[in-house]
């Protein structure tokens, strides 16, 4: 009979690496130290070991922060102009951009 893989492999992959970015985000090397070897046996590589890494380090003041493209405005406003541009004159009492 083939093996059959379990309906619950991806969730358990995600716990393992998610585990191993937070080892390597509190910095715990004797963790990491005696994960390593073990993620090594379940198939994981050295790059692999490294993105994860990576990702358990990653500050949020290391991320680029990009500009917001578009101005908040009510929720209600649902024209062109608010789905398309960024308005700079703003909106009416009834949420509709205001015109010239």
């Amino acid at each position: 009979m083939a093996k059959r893989e379990s309906p619950f492999g991806n969730e358990w992959r995600k716990c393992l690496e998610q585990h191993f970015r937070y080892i390597s985000h509190e910095q715990d090397e004797v963790a990491l130290n005696s994960a390593t070897p073990l993620y090594h046996q379940l198939g994981y590589t050295e790059d692999d070991l490294e993105q994860l890494y990576i990702e358990g380090t990653m500050r949020n003041d290391d991320v680029p922060q990009s500009p917001a493209k578009f101005i908040v405005h009510p929720g209600e406003c649902k024209c062109a102009s608010c789905m398309d541009n960024v308005l700079e004159k703003g909106h009416d009492q009834y949420g509709q951009p205001e015109t010239d």
